[in-house]
C-alpha cells in the first residue's frame, strides 16, 4: 500500500501551555487509491480529530476511509473516519460523546487511507494532550 504520509506537530503557545498539541498528518495516495504509514509523534489522550479533504484535482473520492490503528490493530478513531466526504471537513470530538471517549495512545500508530482515488490527498489533524 504505497503512498506518502507526513506528520508535523503544531500548536500556538497558549495551546501548548494548556497541554493541547496538534499532530497534522498529510497524506497522498498511490495509483492504487490507498496509502499507509506509521506515526510516532501522537502519544497522549486524543480529544478531537479533523478530516480535511484536498480540493481540485487532488480531491479524494467520496466515502473514503481513514483509520489510525494502534499496536493491537484497533482504530483509535473508533470508526469515525469511515465514509468521509470528498468536499466537507469532518470533525469528531472524543470527549465523552457516545460512542467515543477520549482515547489514550502510546507507541507507533498506523494511518491507513482507503478508497480515496489515485493520487488524491488530504489532511488529518489530531488534537491531543500529553
Amino acid at each position: 500500500m504505497p503512498g506518502v504520509i507526513e506528520t508535523t506537530m503544531s500548536g500556538s503557545d497558549s495551546e501548548r501551555i494548556n497541554g493541547l498539541l496538534c499532530g497534522t498528518i498529510t497524506w497522498l495516495t498511490s495509483a492504487g487509491a490507498e496509502c499507509s504509514g506509521t506515526i510516532s509523534l501522537i502519544q497522549g489522550t486524543i480529544e478531537r480529530v479533523l478530516f480535511v479533504p484536498d480540493s481540485g484535482d487532488s480531491q479524494p473520492d467520496n466515502e473514503h476511509t481513514i483509520t489510525l490503528k494502534d499496536g493491537d490493530g484497533l482504530d483509535v478513531f473508533g470508526g469515525a473516519g469511515v465514509g468521509l466526504s470528498d468536499t466537507t471537513v469532518s470533525t469528531v470530538l472524543m470527549t465523552g460523546e457516545t460512542p467515543m471517549l477520549p482515547v489514550a495512545t502510546t507507541g507507533l500508530l498506523t494511518l491507513e487511507v482507503l478508497n480515496a482515488g489515485a493520487a488524491h490527498a488530504g489532511t488529518v489533524k489530531v488534537f491531543f494532550r500529553r
